[in-house]
């Protein structure tokens, strides 16, 4: 797949993912997770460091195991 192909499709998918997303925050409603992310507070944020570290060490595994 030549690097013009690779970049289209990445757009296509990112349009894809935005437009879905937009979708579900819709019918679920957009006060309804203002206010489910209002009781659950700064625990959200705790939550969401917590999954962004676990990605962070997955992806540092994932170098250390590939040879240079």
């Amino acid at each position: 797949m030549t690097r013009a192909r690779q970049r289209v499709l990445a757009i296509v998918a990112a349009l894809g993912g935005a437009v879905l997303l937009a979708y579900a925050v819709r019918r679920a409603g957009v006060d309804d997770i203002v206010e489910s992310v209002r009781r659950v507070g700064w625990g959200f944020l705790a939550i969401l460091g917590l999954a962004g570290l676990r990605l962070f060490l997955r992806a540092a595994a994932w170098r250390l195991c590939m040879p240079r």
